[in-house]
């Protein structure tokens, strides 16, 4: 289970309510709470438009690297970092090509993350969605 919280930046909306959704700007810092009693590995969903992008787990010095790739309206990246399962899907399709870095995962306890773009238009927000997985 996570939580999440905000600490900087725009997009959580209170109640929360799982999945969560962070939409907005060009980076953003955010608290994940695991108050399971094992490590965590989310599932990872972006919705373009995005460019340029960076997703870290501070805390564990995990990091995904997609600068070079720009997501456009319509599209969705999937990251799944779960050890049985794991994968990186653009739009359905099995892109593990696209993979520079480590897969993600969340301790016991507080997890800080980063996550940093270069936005393909002003005038449009991604959305990145963390789903809770333990297996």
């Amino acid at each position: 289970v996570l939580n999440i919280n905000e600490t900087k930046g725009v997009g959580v909306k209170f109640p929360l309510q799982f999945p969560v959704k962070f939409e907005g700007g060009e980076s953003f810092e955010r608290y994940i709470t695991n108050i399971g009693n094992v490590t965590s590995y989310p599932v990872i969903t972006i919705a373009g438009p995005c460019a340029d992008f960076i997703i870290k787990n501070e805390t564990t010095g995990e990091k995904l690297d997609f600068t070079g790739l720009e997501l456009l309206d319509g599209d969705v990246l999937v990251i799944d970092n779960r050890p049985k399962s794991r994968g990186i899907y653009l739009n359905s399709t099995n892109r593990i090509d696209l993979k520079l870095g480590n897969w993600i995962s969340c301790n016991i306890g507080q997890n800080y993350f980063t996550f940093s773009r270069v936005s393909n238009s002003s005038n449009n927000l991604c959305t990145i969605e963390f789903q809770s997985r333990w297996t």
